[in-house]
């Protein structure tokens, strides 16, 4: 896919950095000590009865072909894409404090700043606070800020700013947590409608995402080892997934197979056909 796409990718990984402080994205679910994981993304192609890997994919919004490096303490130091000719589209780097992170900078294939992103953090909860982003190419910068209530700490405040200081967006998020855990987020956009609602199990890998304004429902279903076994979205469709694992239990194959979901009977498995492979080689400490 195009390099935009890609990008896209870093963005979403950021996303989940952002709120978390940590550095695993969350389908990576990983097990032990890795130091290097390289995920390597084809189409599935049926020859003589039999479905195998055929030509690099970067349609499942991913590269065809990157490398994630960690840190002996599990963090994500970087991430190098490649194309389908494996040509350099792009480099990330992170820089942590503590265990957080504190800086990411976004390197084109060329070598030039594609963007960079600050975060800082509560001094008393430790909890995300703001995100500063810098567009090379734009030459735009903006900020993301993150508020708890004073007088409901359950309750978030999200505001986006412009390079001039004006506020592009504002939303609330009202958090329901057992266990001192997110079970349930409900979000409220600017005019104080409910914009969506998310629900999570004790793990907190979400479960359920229902776009309200969109009138859209998402929901995950995993297996005993924490990977997503199946997902039905509104708008991607329903894929059932399945798995071979290496001896300290993360994957190193993931087939995607296509479907539909049935109102009254549920997905359907027998219908599935496979659509994509992934592959990785990972490597540990």
């Amino acid at each position: 896919m195009k390099k935009t796409v890609n990008l896209v990718f870093v963005a979403i990984a950021l996303v989940f950095v952002a709120c978390s402080g940590n550095s695993s994205k969350p389908d990576y679910n990983l097990k032990g000590k890795v130091r290097h994981i390289r995920t390597t993304n084809y189409y599935a192609v049926e020859r003589f009865g039999k479905f195998e890997k055929g030509e690099l994919t970067d349609e499942i919004g991913e590269p065809c072909l990157y490398d994630d490096y960690f840190s002996l303490n599990g963090l994500m130091d970087s991430t190098v894409a490649y194309n389908r000719q494996k040509q350099l589209l792009y480099k990330s780097f992170n820089t942590f404090e503590n265990d957080k992170i504190i800086a990411q900078k976004n390197y084109n294939g060329d070598g030039s700043l594609a963007s960079s992103y600050d975060f800082s953090y509560n001094e008393k909860t430790g909890e995300q606070e703001e995100v500063r982003e810098y567009d090379a190419k734009e030459g735009r910068r903006w900020r993301y800020v993150v508020r708890r209530s004073p007088n409901d700490p359950s309750v978030i405040e999200k505001i986006t700013y412009d390079e001039n200081g004006d506020v592009n967006y504002r939303w609330k998020v009202k958090e329901y947590k057992k266990n001192g855990t997110l079970v349930k987020e409900i979000v409220y956009n600017s005019d104080g409608d409910v914009e969506r609602v998310a629900e999570y199990n004790n793990d907190g890998k979400i479960l359920i995402d229902s776009a309200v304004i969109e009138e859209s429902v998402s929901r995950w279903v995993y297996n005993k080892k924490g990977d997503v076994e199946y997902m039905e979205s509104a708008r991607r469709g329903y894929y059932h997934y399945s798995y071979e694992y290496d001896t300290k239990g993360n994957w190193i194959k993931k087939i995607w197979y296509s479907g539909y979901h049935d109102e009254d009977e549920g997905p359907s498995h027998d219908e599935c056909n496979p659509v994509y492979i992934q592959e990785r080689v990972i490597e540990y400490y």
